[in-house]
């Protein structure tokens, strides 16, 4: 009623002649009356919603007992659903009913890490019909996780991001990382990224920690834990190496006495191996820290299990330590995902010359050593290695020559003796029971018979 007497009167009075401030206030008095007139119609939905959601539940309180109580929360959730702007959800509860109930479709749907979903994963959110889809992830990472190996052999760990890309479509790097310490950012920008990632200004304005003063817990180190033993247990086919688990927990330890010594707060730290087994090694070590206080700030898992997630200390443990490979370990993929988990520190341990018998990581350890940031036990104090230690050596012929490579990497030789989670596209600690072995990789299948080396080419980068 007011708009239309103010209305009235301005087409009465007209204005020429008029006063500049009276029609600047006779604007303000029209954009406020319409204001008020928006939110009285918006307050009225919202009733009419609230009324509709009332009268689902009336059923409840009514004679005859017809009420369905699974129906009645499924309408009040499309209800809430209908309301939202942005719905979130995973790709396999997308195709829930919910989404059938809705009023209206959606203009677009993101899919977030899609290189780490197959094709038929990703098809629930798509029949949504959004007029746009956007695909992020990173095909350097891990793909879908397949239990299948006949599934593996059809490509079914295969990303609609991967078929998209090696079908010609553009993809657009997300250059700027805002996770990693630049001395951490370095080595797997410059190999698994061609030298294209770059800090963003959180990152690279944050100032040093204290405890970086210790040369032992510097940003980033590697430390060749050249005394460490791999085994099995039981029947497993998985590996673990108790004195890496040991040295875990000396060099956790010596991180809080340092902490507390400088008076600095908590920090998350997460402990990462490859295997199911050395993980099991790990929580038992890790017992009594685990079940302390401290215990709320660390996390132990499988680097498989890490991926997506960070931690301000990331220390990984690599098992493998003989002249018989490294198997799954060498898998660039998993590699690339366990060196990226970090954001202040990243601290690795291995036997040096049992991982340069892989390509990838002889690169990584040279680069490290070109770096500084390498540390034999030699360079460790006493207390960190047990007097009962004797240092493991062997020779391996090829690792001298083995160096790092920027930009991408071609024709990688892969040790077919792989072990790990049963993941399609990544080598599974199964595969170790077997002959062959199978490795799809982004959209290229290979057969790998055991003691022969075989090249994987193309892995596109994004």
């Amino acid at each position: 009623r007011e708009l239309t007497v103010t209305a009235a009167s301005v087409r009465a009075q007209g204005s020429v002649g008029v006063d500049p401030d009276v029609l600047m206030a006779r604007d303000q008095t029209r954009d406020g009356l319409l204001q008020k007139l928006a939110a009285a119609v918006e307050n009225k939905d919202k009733t009419l919603v609230e009324m509709s959601r009332l009268f689902i539940l009336e059923g409840r309180f009514r004679g005859g007992g017809n009420f369905n109580l699974e129906e009645a929360r499924a309408e009040l959730e499309a209800s809430f659903a209908n309301e939202a702007e942005i719905v979130f959800t995973t790709v396999s509860s997308s195709g829930r009913k919910l989404f059938s109930r809705l009023s209206h479709g959606f203009d677009m749907v993101v899919i977030d890490e899609a290189a780490q979903a197959s094709e038929v994963a990703v098809l629930p959110p798509l029949s949504l019909g959004a007029a746009r889809c956007v695909l992020v992830g990173d095909p350097q990472q891990l793909p879908a996780t397949v239990i299948s190996k006949a599934a593996g052999t059809l490509l079914y760990s295969r990303s609609l991001f991967e078929r998209f890309q090696q079908a010609g479509c553009p993809t657009m790097l997300l250059s700027v990382q805002y996770r990693m310490h630049p001395h951490i950012r370095d080595f797997p920008s410059r190999y698994f990224y061609q030298g294209r990632l770059t800090d963003s200004e959180s990152v690279s304005n944050l100032p040093d920690e204290i405890y970086y003063k210790d040369p032992l817990l510097r940003p980033y180190v590697f430390f060749d834990v050249t005394y460490g033993r791999e085994s099995h247990r039981g029947g497993s086919v998985s590996y673990q190496n108790t004195q890496e688990a040991q040295f875990c927990v000396r060099l956790y330890e010596h991180l809080q006495k340092t902490l507390k010594s400088l008076g600095v707060g908590k920090v998350s730290v997460g402990i990462i191996t490859p295997y199911k087994l050395q993980l099991k090694c790990l929580q038992r070590e890790f017992k009594d820290i685990l079940n302390s206080d401290e215990g709320k700030d660390i996390y132990i898992n499988t680097v498989d299990a890490f991926q997506g997630q960070e931690r301000d200390v990331i220390i990984m443990s690599c098992v493998r330590a003989s002249s018989h490979g490294v198997g799954f370990v060498s898998d660039i993929r998993r590699m690339n995902v366990a060196l990226t988990r970090a954001k202040r520190a990243l601290w690795v341990m291995g036997n040096a010359n049992a991982l340069m018998q892989s390509e990838d990581w002889a690169a990584l350890i040279n680069d490290a050593k070109a770096r500084n940031c390498y540390l034999d036990m030699d360079s460790l104090p006493k207390d960190f290695i047990p007097e009962s230690s004797t240092y493991g050596t062997f020779s391996s012929k090829n690792s001298s020559a083995r160096g790092l490579r920027s930009g991408p990497r071609y024709n990688r030789s892969h040790d077919s003796h792989f072990e790990s989670r049963s993941r399609s596209g990544t080598p599974s600690e199964d595969d170790e029971k077997s002959n062959l072995s199978t490795l799809p990789r982004n959209g290229s299948y290979r057969i790998l018979r055991q003691g022969a080396e075989t090249s994987l080419n193309g892995f596109d980068q994004p």
